[in-house]
């Protein structure tokens, strides 16, 4: 079985079933002190646009689909580069010693300091001129991040001939809609979801029957990135509530469910051995490898920075 995924994916399950479980637990009892029965700033300044309670499930999905985007999805592919041995171990370690504490801890003294962000926050504990340092790097860093996610997704809707555009647009006017479903007409949650997942469905079917091509030639590329910005823009301006929370949660179905599929595919693994691999289809990556043609450089710090999202990043503490 050690030359098949089995025992690594069921070693690292436990693994973090264990920090989860065990050292997560003792952080969240003995740092934190978190305490369910005190109000938090969603409940005490509830203004409805960036003060407002939310079911536990959404706040779940929004979460995880905020993390979980295209750095974590991506870096892995390029860290994979040096085999996958050591990215495994890098974001085991990684999420064990920094991510999560990193993250968790952003939240919980949000939390703690009435719903507050890095600015308000950074002022109280380092001064006026902490607070502009902070918010300088965290715009200059914020601007060239996402130029390099909207350069790649704009080459993805290029490439894929515009067929992952109609769902993306059914995605988002999904999530439009199942947040007035959610916060105005104060339908139950789990309807809301199901009708969401049909929707969901049905854009992922129409989008292979329906692409959207473009006739600019090499400016098809910039064009999709013009879209891009404006999508961004909507979510950045309209309300938590009305685009941004109830998209990325109903965008977390899809995408939990593929890492449950990849999961399924790696546990069955052992019970595959000596079968001819599907036609087209050939995954060969050893444990460990160099970059013989020096495309990415050495594996330090390129491996590091690679994998930086679904590790250790403490971006995802913006959200």
């Amino acid at each position: 079985m050690l030359e098949t995924p089995f025992l690594w994916v069921v070693a690292t399950i436990a693994l973090y079933g264990v920090a989860y479980w065990g050292y997560g637990k003792w952080i969240d009892r003995n740092v934190w002190r978190s305490d369910a029965k005190k109000a938090t700033p969603a409940h005490m300044y509830m203004d409805g646009v960036e003060y407002f309670p939310v079911s536990r499930y959404v706040l779940w999905g929004y979460q995880f689909k905020s993390v979980a985007a295209l750095g974590p999805i991506l870096g892995p592919f390029i860290g994979v580069t040096f085999g996958w041995l050591p990215a495994l171990i890098w974001i085991i370690g990684g999420n064990f010693f920094i991510g999560w504490l990193q993250d968790y801890g952003s939240m919980m003294l949000s939390v703690r300091k009435e719903g507050r962000s890095f600015g308000p926050i950074t002022y109280e504990f380092t001064g006026a001129r902490g607070r502009t340092n902070l918010l300088a790097f965290v715009l200059f860093y914020l601007v060239i991040i996402s130029a390099a996610f909207i350069a790649l997704i704009a080459t993805f809707w290029n490439a894929f001939k515009g067929t992952t555009f109609v769902p993306t647009i059914g995605i988002l006017l999904t999530g439009l809609l199942c947040g007035q479903l959610l916060y105005r007409v104060k339908m139950n949650v789990f309807a809301v979801t199901a009708i969401g997942l049909a929707l969901v469905g049905l854009s992922l079917y129409l989008g292979p029957i329906f692409p959207v091509v473009l006739p600019f030639g090499l400016w098809n590329i910039a064009v999709w990135a013009g879209i891009c910005v404006l999508i961004l823009y909507l979510a950045s301006v309209l309300p938590t509530p009305t685009f941004i929370q109830p998209t990325n949660y109903i965008a977390f179905y899809p995408a939990f469910a593929a890492i449950i599929l990849i999961l399924i595919g790696a546990l069955a693994t052992p019970f595959t051995i000596g079968a001819s691999p599907p036609v087209g289809i050939q995954l060969d990556m050893g444990p460990f490898l160099t970059d013989p043609q020096g495309i990415l450089g050495p594996i330090w710090p390129i491996l590091f920075v690679a994998i930086a999202c679904g590790a250790i990043s403490g971006w995802h503490s913006l959200v």
